[in-house]
């Protein structure tokens, strides 16, 4: 037995015997996507009679400002009636044919406005979010430029270049050198040069040309791997060559003066294999260049010596380097998750992420890493629990006045256990949504145009269940990013504001910790590099957001992924999977050791309503044909009206 009021313009109506299709009256317990549980009830109600007439004087005397309140109540065994549905109507529905007016209902709890609001995006100024300031201390990156061979002759075969030593030209020459292509991420450190085989004398070769010149202070490695073979000579006056890696230092008295680094010696008709990697420290305005030097009387050849290079691997110059500290403005996902629910109305309503197993990561906008003027984050609520999904394994549930996102085991109460009787009926299926053939786990892919982008291991992984009922692959993508070389080469384009970036709009999350400052005694807020530092990296004293490796994240995932597979093997990724981070290879399996759902749905009917309380969040066990029965919440629906009867669908934990 129901009750049905109205509330219009201050004033109370029964009306339940208005109420045309009360017998389809029905409210919900839900749970989506695996995460909180939460209310909601049929939304369509068909009125005649009295309520007829008084829903249509509202509508006409205020029109679009029309209002009215339904409260649907249930008569319990003290002949009172407990309030089930209490919301306002939706007088943009309104339709009346004469006889009858039929009106839905507005859920104006948070979970509808979360819903209907959820992929609205929002551009919030992150001086609204500010928490405070990262001290960014930047990350080590390899600097490298290639050279090729110039020939003094006429290239007629691939791969073979012909340089002709001039006779009665001062010596020593220069190895005729150009470079291709440079990538310098670390800037003013090094020039580079091209180097021809002569100029008008040798001074001017020196003063003018060389292969690398010190802008600062740096650490060079040159590697240079080819052959040279060298043509006959006049061995009456000329003896042989020298292959000389020369560096120009300045001395004491601040002259630049030449240092052999290394001779090889090269004879008359003979084929030689250079393959050298050098080391080199150069001053501000030091140089370094490859030589071709005749050993005769005054370097000055007395015919010409021709010269063939072959198998050319590499001619490069490099360096590492790292840039000047900067500050970047982060913010908590509390302040961020706080104001999307403002931006959607809900604005008495605060966002909580709790601490987990997970550190929570502080966030920044790239608009802040670039350092540009009334930086702003471009999110919504959806991409909030796709990385709260993804990365933490967090779903979200309301409680009172907080939207609060938790791990999925805190969404779920193994410990407690409510009995369901007189079960007249069950029906048993399989949710093909748990049912995966591979997991594809990480961040999309981004194009650095860098040599170091390569070594990043905060990308895409795939895994495979090793199930081939369907093909179904789970994804594990995060909508914010945590590279450390996408934030080091958007660090390095802060003076660059008036130029857009296919990464602006992107949102970052950061591994930091407050320590204090040695040389300023005062507390910073710097990246979290602590305990066993990574191996399988370019600079593992560099990189940092371990914590949200792909690996991490399927870690973070396990309960999920264990209904269907017990072991994930990897296949395949967009990066570098051979990191080890905190002694685990991000390519090697995981094993999940145990199962936390079942893949089959319950579907049980009973009479009555409900017994259990509003929310929920325990087991429901019972009996049928002699098997036991457990589950949790996935959807009770109560139905009111004639004949009170209540549905459950429960997500199968056990049977025996």
């Amino acid at each position: 037995m129901i009750r049905v009021q109205l509330l219009i313009g201050g004033k109370k109506y029964e009306v339940t015997k208005d109420l045309v299709n009360w017998e389809d009256v029905e409210i919900s317990i839900k749970r989506k996507d695996f995460g909180g549980v939460y209310r909601t009830f049929g939304d369509s109600f068909e009125f005649a009679g009295d309520s007829y007439m008084l829903l249509e004087n509202e509508f006409l005397t205020n029109y679009l400002n029309a209002s009215a309140v339904i409260v649907i109540g249930v008569l319990n065994n003290s002949w009172t009636y407990n309030e089930k549905i209490r919301c306002n109507l939706d007088f943009s529905s309104y339709q009346n044919n004469g006889n009858t007016i039929s009106i839905k209902a507005i859920d104006n709890s948070a979970e509808a406005i979360i819903n209907a609001n959820k992929s609205q995006v929002y551009d919030i100024p992150v001086s609204s979010l500010k928490s405070d300031e990262l001290y960014y201390d930047r990350m080590e990156l390899n600097n490298k430029a290639d050279f090729v061979v110039i020939p003094t002759e006429e290239q007629t075969e691939e791969g073979l270049y012909s340089i002709v030593l001039p006779k009665g030209i001062q010596g020593p020459f220069l190895l005729p050198l150009g470079y291709t292509t440079s990538n310098f991420p670390n800037k003013n450190t090094i020039d580079i040069g091209d180097t021809p085989l002569t100029d008008r004398n040798y001074a001017e070769l020196l003063a003018n040309h060389y292969l690398v010149k010190a802008l600062t202070p740096v650490t060079v490695k040159l590697r240079i791997s080819l052959n040279i073979q060298v043509g006959s000579m006049n061995t009456v006056k000329d003896s042989f060559l020298w292959f000389v890696a020369v560096k120009q230092v300045y001395d004491e008295e601040g002259i630049l003066k030449q240092t052999v680094v290394e001779e090889i010696r090269m004879n008359p008709n003979s084929f030689n294999e250079i393959d050298r990697e050098y080391k080199v420290d150069l001053g501000t305005g030091e140089r370094f260049y490859y030589q071709i030097m005749p050993v005769s009387g005054n370097h000055i050849l007395s015919s010409p010596v021709a010269l063939t290079i072959s198998n050319v691997k590499e001619i490069s110059v490099s360096y590492t380097g790292r840039g000047m500290p900067v500050n970047f403005d982060v913010f908590t996902p509390n302040k961020l998750l706080t104001s999307i629910l403002s931006n959607m109305g809900l604005t008495d309503m605060t966002g909580e992420v709790k601490e987990g197993d997970t550190t929570i990561p502080y966030m920044i906008a790239a608009e802040s890493i670039r350092n540009i003027k009334n930086a702003k984050v471009h999110t919504s609520f959806s991409k909030f629990s796709e990385w709260a999904k993804a990365c933490l394994g967090y779903y979200y549930k309301i409680e009172g006045k907080k939207v609060i996102f938790c791990h999925l085991t805190e969404l779920y109460d193994p410990e407690t256990v409510k009995e369901l009787e007189h079960v007249n009926s069950i029906d048993i299926s399989i949710d093909n949504s748990l049912i995966y053939s591979g997991v594809d786990v990480g961040y999309e892919k981004k194009d650095y145009d860098e040599i170091n982008g390569r070594d990043e291991f905060h990308v895409k992984n795939s895994f495979s269940t090793g199930i081939s009922i369907n093909d179904n692959i789970y994804k594990l993508i995060s909508p914010y990013r945590a590279d450390c070389y996408g934030i080091e080469f958007l660090a390095q384009k802060r003076d660059e504001e008036t130029k857009d970036d296919s990464s602006d709009n992107d949102l970052f999350i950061v591994d930091a910790i407050s320590v204090l400052d040695p040389s300023t005694s005062s507390i910073k807020l710097k990246l979290n590099r602590q305990g066993d530092r990574p191996s399988g990296v370019l600079f593992p004293s560099s990189v940092f957001n371990v914590a949200y490796s792909p690996r991490r994240m399927l870690l973070a995932n396990k309960e999920i992924l264990s209904s269907c597979t017990s072991r994930l093997e990897f296949t395949a990724s967009e990066g570098n999977a051979d990191a080890v981070l905190w002694r685990e290879s991000e390519n090697s399996p995981v094993v999940l050791d145990s199962r936390y759902f079942r893949v089959e749905t319950l579907k049980v009917g009973t009479i009555g309503l409900s017994p259990f309380p509003v929310l929920y969040d325990g087991l429901i066990s019972f009996d049928y044909n002699n098997k036991k029965y457990t589950g949790y919440v996935s959807d009770i629906t109560e139905h009111l009206g004639k004949m009170q009867t209540t549905d459950y669908t429960l997500i199968c934990k056990n049977i025996v």
